[in-house]
């Protein structure tokens, strides 16, 4: 017992001593060069000058004393740092949890508002398939909400504190339906179309990966949704991207585990909503030239869908050059939101 204990504060001073300043360091690197278009700094900074407070407590020699200064020295300013991140972040708007309700099942979000007068632009980013809460996506939702459109995020039935089953949270095991989701996100639309500070014909969606989906379908079911604007997602059908990463050895074996097939293609044909579709030029998990096929094939029946490939990006644009994503998504917002208001 005495060794295994032993072992174990050998292995937190090790932690605390080199992996606590290379996560500041990381910190330091995404603050001189920004590496997604969401995310910043402060993550890494908190854990960081957490492991790194950690190493000034084991550092207890004399002989050591210079050396638990300056990690000491560094922890302080990582946690200031990430205190003046937290603070700074939240700078421009402010939040209010809100509820709506869908066939019987009670959704809870938050509502991400400017700080300005008079009736705003609205989106609902729907995430993808992991079964996160709503509170993960508030580094998509405060770009936005920055620059002037308000942000609805939820958390997915089943999930936090919304009621519901939830679907399967691998993305491959079944079953996994599409259609409740895309009811939920439909009625989140109309919840925002209700509010008196929405401007009820600028409301959109924001589709991430398996967002990306269930986004046209819900436009279908509401009818009303203004924008889609996908990232890193595909209009081929779900047992197409299962197979090609890899899920399952063949198609007649997946068909016999899971459910129906889902096709967003279906409604795509069906809709003159402009969108915009983001895709990561890394992209393991969603086949991209699949992607540029379909759409282009939208493009050919006169339908007002643009794409554009980020060179270098991963999937979802968590590693990204972050001015070419906003040079491609601010100018096109801002033409969609305003031709809605015309």
């Amino acid at each position: 017992m005495k060794l295994v204990l032993r072992k174990f504060w050998a292995g937190l001073k090790f932690i605390g001593r080199w992996l606590g300043p290379a996560f500041i360091a990381l910190a330091l690197w995404f603050f001189i060069l920004p590496m997604g278009p969401w995310d910043g700094p402060s993550t890494p900074a908190l854990i960081g000058g957490v492991l790194t407070g950690i190493a000034c407590l084991f550092l207890r020699a004399p002989e050591r004393q210079r050396r638990r200064k300056v990690l000491a020295g560094a922890a302080v300013m990582a946690l200031a740092y990430y205190a003046y991140g937290e603070w700074e972040i939240r700078q421009g708007y402010h939040t209010e949890t809100v509820r709506f309700d869908n066939q019987g099942v009670h959704l809870v979000g938050t509502l991400y508002l400017p700080e300005k007068t008079g009736k705003n632009p609205g989106m609902i980013i729907l995430s993808g398939s992991a079964a996160t809460g709503r509170s993960l996506n508030r580094s998509n939702a405060v770009p936005f909400v920055r620059k002037g459109i308000a942000v609805l995020v939820y958390d997915r039935r089943g999930i936090g504190d919304s009621s519901g089953n939830r679907n399967a949270i691998n993305f491959t095991a079944p079953p996994r339906d599409m259609e409740p989701g895309a009811g939920d996100a439909a009625a989140a639309l109309e919840y925002l179309r209700s509010r008196p500070d929405m401007r009820p014909e600028s409301i959109g969606f924001m589709g991430i990966s398996e967002g990306g989906w269930i986004a046209p379908r819900a436009a279908a079911i509401s009818g009303h949704a203004a924008f889609l604007l996908n990232i890193s997602a595909s209009p081929a059908t779900f047992y197409s991207i299962v197979l090609h990463q890899g899920g399952y050895a063949s198609l007649e074996l997946f068909k016999r585990k899971s459910q129906k097939d889902f096709d967003p293609m279906t409604s795509l044909r069906a809709l003159d909503v402009p969108s915009l579709w983001v895709q990561a030029g890394e992209d393991t998990l969603v086949p991209n030239d699949a992607a540029i096929a379909l759409l282009q094939s939208l493009q050919r029946q006169g339908k007002p869908v643009e794409y554009r490939v980020i060179p270098g990006a991963w999937h979802g644009l968590f590693v990204a050059p972050v001015k070419p994503v906003w040079e491609t998504i601010d100018p096109w917002m801002a033409r969609v939101t305003e031709e809605k208001r015309r």
